[in-house]
C-alpha cells in the first residue's frame, strides 16, 4: 500500500488500495491496477521487440560466420589444388630430367641414379 495523489481530483496522500477517494469518489485501486497492467504490457511489448531485434542481429552474424568461414575453406581449397599442380609439375620435371641424365650418362648425385 502507497498514499498516492487521487488522479482525479488532485488529493493528497489517499491510499492506492482505496476503493474510493474520500473527497470525490473516484475509484483509486481500479486505476492504479490499470496503470499497472498497462505498463507490463508495454514491457512484454518492448521486450518482444528487443527479443527480436536481438534474433536478428545473431543470424546477420551467424551468416556472416558462414560466409566468413566458406571464403576461408575455398581459399584452402584453391591452395590445395595450387599446390598439387606445383608437385605434379615439379614430379614431372624431375622425371623428365632423370631420364635426360640417364640418356647423356650423368649420375644424379641426390637420388643416386
Amino acid at each position: 500500500m502507497a498514499l498516492v495523489k487521487c488522479p482525479e481530483c488532485g488529493r493528497e496522500r489517499v491510499s492506492d488500495t482505496a476503493e474510493a477517494c474520500p473527497d470525490c469518489g473516484y475509484n483509486v485501486r481500479a486505476h492504479y491496477e490499470r496503470v499497472k497492467e498497462e505498463n507490463e504490457k508495454r514491457l512484454e511489448e518492448e521486450e518482444s521487440v528487443l527479443s527480436a531485434e536481438r534474433e536478428s542481429e545473431e543470424e546477420k552474424t551467424l551468416e556472416e560466420e558462414t560466409a566468413s568461414k566458406e571464403e576461408r575453406i575455398s581459399e584452402r581449397q584453391n591452395e590445395r589444388m595450387e599446390s598439387g599442380r606445383y608437385l605434379e609439375n615439379g614430379f614431372q620435371i624431375q622425371q623428365k630430367d632423370i631420364i635426360l641424365m640417364s640418356v647423356l650418362g650423368i649420375r644424379c648425385e641426390n637420388c643416386g641414379n
